[in-house]
């Protein structure tokens, strides 16, 4: 009894950490804010992905903003930052020089995949689930039109936004 005593008192008071991500209002807003803070802005292809260090490279495709002296860059994930596998494929990148090399990329920032486009913003939200009925397959199908259109509506964010980087050049 002792000991699970003792470790509950440690689970506790251990601290706890979360990413507190505040809904963007006005995206235009937040991506000029975006491009005007980081130091580089581009598009990345991930090249290798490491889970247990929290560090991913990135190929730079294209680069809207700052210079690198490599095509590759190592980027160190912080508490809310995303850890992104080889499979997302290209990410538009939003990020803070560390090192010669590194990079930082904020979790509550505009930087995302495009597997997966979807910002902290009310013109991009991540599709709700279904109301479920009595028809589970119908469910089910309802749920992909759903989804497909949120992500239809995401990838066309993300094309804009891309073309407006394109155009600043």
């Amino acid at each position: 009894m002792k000991y699970i005593s003792l470790l509950l008192l440690l689970l506790l008071s251990m601290p706890s950490f979360s990413c507190d991500c505040k809904m963007v209002k006005d995206l235009m807003e937040v991506q000029k804010h975006e491009f005007t803070y980081s130091d580089l802005v581009f598009i990345g292809e991930v090249v290798h992905s490491d889970i247990n260090s929290g560090t991913y490279q990135l190929k730079i495709v294209e680069l809207f903003k700052g210079k690198s002296k490599s095509k590759f860059i190592c980027v160190t994930a912080g508490t809310c930052s995303p850890l992104p596998e080889k499979e997302d494929g290209f990410w538009l990148v939003y990020a803070n020089i560390l090192d010669v090399g590194t990079i930082r990329v904020d979790g509550c920032g505009l930087s995302r995949s495009f597997r997966f486009p979807y910002t902290q913003s009310s013109e991009s939200p991540v599709p709700p689930p279904p109301r479920p009925t009595k028809d589970l397959m119908m469910d089910e199908l309802k749920g992909l039109i759903i989804e497909s259109e949120y992500r239809n509506k995401a990838l066309q964010v993300l094309k804009e936004e891309i073309e407006l980087l394109r155009k600043g050049k």
